[in-house]
């Protein structure tokens, strides 16, 4: 994972172009690329049409891919896949439903220009070896990048793609609403310590998210830190917690008490702080805290 600057308004910056680059740069960049190979083959008149019909024609792939994918995750939640087998699986087995519209972009775009510019014909889709192969020439490529795209910006860059907020990947001790709690034994300082200023990188009590950033919240002081609350889970197998509400992960020697107020429970922590507790999480925080 990448180190950046804490300063939320730099990551927020980071975050705005790096999205920008993710749905408009990369396919941008792609469709020039493919474009300017083919106006080697037109008369100059045509050439900027060619650029523009490539840029236009990824650009719809790109973010077709992004659909597609997005109907993999929901259709594919109740086994959680991997984020590469979501981009796969979005991309070459739903977006088999992509085929028409994609014919209509590439007779349109024959329509005005040579043959040479669009040497792709349309593909019509049948039960053929055929009709796979030629599909999985023309979609391959473009699926591979998408992947790899992908996963540069969840394991790199840090900024979740397609993630599941109770995956079953995620380690020990890293409670969601799917898992039984089991507290793990503390072993060593938790990863995400070292995302903090020196100044308050003490004992961890208790994490809370916030859009896109974690507070997080130690004996020597709170910082504002952004990064996914996903990632910042992962960070803790070595500390000794429990998730008990969609947003709060409190270590568990932090805690003072479990209490009950009105119709709601919340933990006490030595620090003073309360911390809701969420009605999945109230009979596996009783059997730690109670």
């Amino acid at each position: 994972m990448t180190e950046r600057t804490n300063n939320p308004i730099s990551e927020r910056r980071f975050r705005i172009g790096a999205e920008c680059i993710y749905w408009l740069g990369v396919p941008f960049v792609v469709g020039l690329m493919i474009g300017w190979f083919r106006v080697g083959f037109v008369d100059a008149e045509v050439k900027l049409a060619v650029l523009a019909f490539w840029i236009g024609f990824v650009l719809f792939s790109w973010c077709s891919g992004g659909l597609f994918t997005w109907l993999a995750k929901i259709l594919l939640k109740p086994w959680s896949p991997s984020l590469w087998f979501l981009c796969l699986f979005g991309v070459l087995v739903i977006g088999l439903v992509n085929v028409w519209p994609m014919n209509q972009l590439l007779i349109f775009g024959r329509s005005f220009l040579p043959q040479e510019a669009v040497p792709l014909g349309p593909m019509h889709p049948e039960l053929t070896g055929r009709f796979l192969m030629i599909y999985l020439s023309a979609v391959v490529p473009g699926a591979l990048l998408w992947t790899g795209i992908n996963l540069l910006y969840d394991r790199v860059l840090g900024i979740p793609r397609f993630r599941y907020a109770d995956s079953p990947a995620l380690p020990s001790g890293v409670m969601t609403e799917s898992t039984t709690p089991v507290p793990v034994v503390q072993k060593a300082e938790p990863a995400i310590l070292r995302r903090l200023r020196d100044a308050n990188r003490g004992k961890l009590l208790a994490l809370q998210a916030q859009e896109h950033y974690v507070m997080v919240y130690t004996d020597r002081g709170d910082e504002l830190i952004t990064y996914s609350f996903g990632n910042a889970l992962q960070d803790l197998e070595p500390n000794a917690g429990l998730r008990v509400h969609r947003s709060w992960w409190v270590a568990a020697d932090a805690v003072e008490r479990m209490e009950r107020i009105a119709d709601k429970w919340q933990l006490l922590l030595k620090s003073g702080q309360t911390v809701p507790v969420s009605r999945s999480y109230v009979n596996a925080a009783k059997k730690v805290f109670d």
